[in-house]
């Protein structure tokens, strides 16, 4: 049985349970009357109902055209003896008539439930009632209609006009025009139905007049059309899978709407699809339906069109027929959003670029799997928190698309696996005193639930008073006033109480923390026959008085002749002896221990070519090429790999010569690899051959920033 066919067989069964019911509270002198026990066809019992009545009709096929009597319920799917109903193995087909029209003409008040209802055509004779030949056509009336198979039709499975209506379960495929028609201000609440195949759209509101809708938990699948079209629609449509529909998945105009909820995929068109915000005429306020918490990916057009406004946390993947992922280009970004965002106003609006990670997309099983970007981030507001686990994973926040928020229809769990419990430690040596992050976050659960921390000390020096910092957070921070060997546990537990095998790690504190050297910025660029005066004094850091120095070369010019006038000084002083750059590193002791080095390049203004600045033979980096080049120099950079990050603030051509790589590493903030800002739009400088990589993680880290500048690139 695929994914699908699960879906719809758990709605119908929760459905009929509730509807049991109902059918208990019927009144005491409610008739139950046998088709054909007591009557040889359907239209015969119907004739000789009275209101409350229930006319149970037995397996077979019925080429009649149905025409309702207000107040009674006709029920399909009941075996000979009208001892069991299984409307799936007793299938009873209302198969239209011969002279065409309608299949089933609706009355007030009345419930169709359990048939196969097929048949409707083109009339012979053209009745004033039957003019199109829908499966159902109720016109100004209440109606219940659930449970049924509606294929087959020349027109709509469903034409409502002006009617209250509740189309629940059922499965509604293959007509000649909408699954479900309505229009004229009617009030329709659509759930869990299965609605595929269609001539036109899956749902389709039309009309002059603004009809009330609740489209809720339905899979909307391969209409010819749109998977549902409400552009003459106000209400909310909520927890609904659209998938592989001819034009957009869901498509809406008039507010107040709600978009909430919904799986929005493999669509021909846009995802989702609505039209300019309107003036309200009470506020006289700019009105646009709110699109929140789906998800939408993999759409032809555009995730979400809607001129720029009205959605919040959705989450949107691969629209707009996106080979790979792209999510920190802004044209990735834009093509989600038919032109509109940046990543500056995706971020305000809380919307996600991610894979959403589906259980299995190719047997269209949009779960989502544990780690999902899509859990949790939904509206934070609690009237959409989850409610049902499952299908919903992690904490009670939303989770994004189908199977979140309060609406969800619960589904049965899969048997409960132990969560796993991991600790990730910083690469380095730790400290007496230090605060020491220890980070759970890597932690997992088989079955996507939220998790809850415990971490704890099993083990420290003798005489220690070493704490953490949070003992029931994801991540946690370890002071320890003792050096020695510490054991820190760390468990975790699901939302049901089930625990996780206790996770250990051990780390060895050192006591005595060794000094820091540093050296103080340098003006630079200077002139060859200066004297350069150095210092590691840093009041802020250190008291250099308690330290011994150690300065060293570690490159010059081949030319240079120079020396440090006293090497194990605060301030050494040397001169600048010939063209080129000086790489200096420090070192000191603190009676104890030797701090790791720092280095610094002190490079002159002359080169040795003039108007040519070669890296790395005069210079040992990029930026300290740039920082002592003249306008309009050439910076020569010669294969390699640059760890750094450089901003151009002058005129130059930067030349890669056998495509050097300049790799800004990638930290986590908003800093490009590489950022022009000469502020000159007139002349042009150059930046060519390299392969530049490694931006910062922020909405900034761009491999290449341009501001006010005109470089060839």
């Amino acid at each position: 049985m695929t994914f699908l066919a699960r879906h719809f067989l758990f709605t119908i069964v929760f459905t009929i349970a509730a509807w049991l019911v109902v059918f208990q509270c019927s009144p005491a002198t409610a008739k139950i009357i046998l088709v054909p026990d007591h009557y040889p066809s359907v239209n015969a019992a119907i004739q000789a109902a009275q209101e409350n009545d229930t006319i149970r009709v037995a397996a077979g096929k019925y080429p009649e055209r149905i025409t309702l009597r207000p107040g009674i319920t006709l029920e399909g799917g009941w075996d000979s003896n009208f001892t069991k109903r299984d409307i799936a193995a007793n299938a009873t087909t209302l198969a239209g008539s011969a002279m065409g029209g309608f299949s089933v003409f609706g009355a007030d008040r009345t419930v169709i439930d359990g048939f196969i209802i097929t048949g409707g055509k083109a009339p012979i004779m053209m009745a004033p009632d039957a003019l199109i030949g829908p499966g159902i056509y109720a016109d100004s009336i209440n109606i219940t209609v659930k449970n049924n198979f509606i294929t087959g039709n020349n027109a709509a499975g469903i034409f409502l006009r002006t009617c209250n209506a509740l189309i629940v379960n059922n499965m509604i495929a293959g007509n000649g025009q909408a699954g479900i028609f309505l229009e004229k201000n009617s009030a329709v609440t659509v759930l869990g139905n299965k609605i595929s195949n269609n001539l036109t759209a899956g749902i389709n509101v039309g009309g002059t007049e603004l009809s009330q809708i609740t489209i809720s938990n339905n899979i909307l699948q391969k209409n010819k059309r749109a998977g549902i079209n409400a552009a003459w629609a106000t209400g909310v449509i909520r927890n609904n899978l659209a998938c592989e529909n001819g034009h957009a998945g869901i498509r809406a105009g008039a507010t107040p709407m709600l978009i909430a909820n919904n799986t929005v995929t493999d669509n021909q068109l846009a995802g989702i699809s609505v039209g300019a915000p309107a003036v309200d005429p009470t506020t006289a306020e700019m009105q646009a339906p709110e699109i929140k918490n789906n998800i939408i990916t993999h759409n032809g057009e555009a995730g979400i069109h809607a001129n720029g406004s009205g959605y919040s946390h959705n989450l949107l993947f691969a629209n707009n027929k996106v080979n790979g992922f792209h999510p920190d280009f802004l044209w990735y970004t834009r093509l989600q959003f038919g032109g509109y965002e940046d990543m500056v106003s995706l971020e305000k609006s809380k919307n996600i670029l991610a894979d959403p990670l589906f259980v299995n997309p190719a047997q269209h099983d949009y779960h989502l799997r544990p780690g999902s970007p899509a859990i949790d981030s939904g509206d934070p507001d609690v009237s959409f928190n989850d409610k049902n686990f499952g299908p919903s994973l992690g904490a009670d926040k939303n989770d994004m698309g189908i199977y979140g928020g309060p609406f969800a229809f619960p589904e049965e769990r899969p048997a409960n696996v132990s969560p796993v419990a991991e600790i990730d430690l910083p690469d380095r040596k730790f400290y007496v005193g230090e605060k020491i992050l220890l980070n759970g976050e890597k932690s997992s659960d088989p079955n996507g639930d939220e998790l809850s921390y415990k971490w704890s000390i099993l083990l420290k020096p003798t005489g220690s008073k070493a704490t953490l910092s949070a003992s029931a957070k994801e991540k946690t921070k370890l002071v320890c006033d003792e050096g020695g060997y510490h054991r820190i546990g760390l468990t975790v537990t699901d939302r049901w109480g089930l625990r996780s095998s206790p996770k250990t790690i051990g780390l060895v504190v050192d006591r005595d923390k060794p000094p820091t050297a540093k050296i103080s910025k340098q003006m630079s660029p200077v002139n060859v026959g200066d004297t350069i005066k150095l210092s590691a004094y840093d009041k802020k850091k250190q008291n250099g008085n308690e330290l011994n120095f150690f300065w060293e070369f570690v490159r010059k010019p081949a030319a240079s002749r120079t020396t440090f006038t006293d090497a194990s000084t605060a301030k050494p002083t040397f001169v600048m002896d010939t063209p080129g750059c000086y790489t200096v590193q420090l070192q000191v002791y603190n009676g104890k221990k030797h701090s790791e080095p720092d280095t610094a390049h002190i490079c002159s203004r002359q080169s040795r070519i003039t108007g040519k600045r070669v890296v790395p033979d005069e210079y040992p980096t990029i930026q300290s090429a740039l920082d002592t080049a003249e306008a309009n120099d050439q910076i020569i950079v010669n294969a390699g790999v640059y760890k750094e990050k450089i901003i151009v603030d002058k005129v130059v051509d930067l030349i890669g010569v056998d495509w050097p790589v300049i790799d800004g590493g990638g930290e986590d903030n908003n800093d490009a690899t590489v950022f022009i800002c000469y502020l000159d739009n007139m002349t042009s400088g150059k930046v060519q051959g390299f392969v530049i990589t490694g931006g910062g993680a922020g909405i900034f880290g761009h491999g290449l920033q341009i501001l006010n500048s005109s470089p060839e690139v």
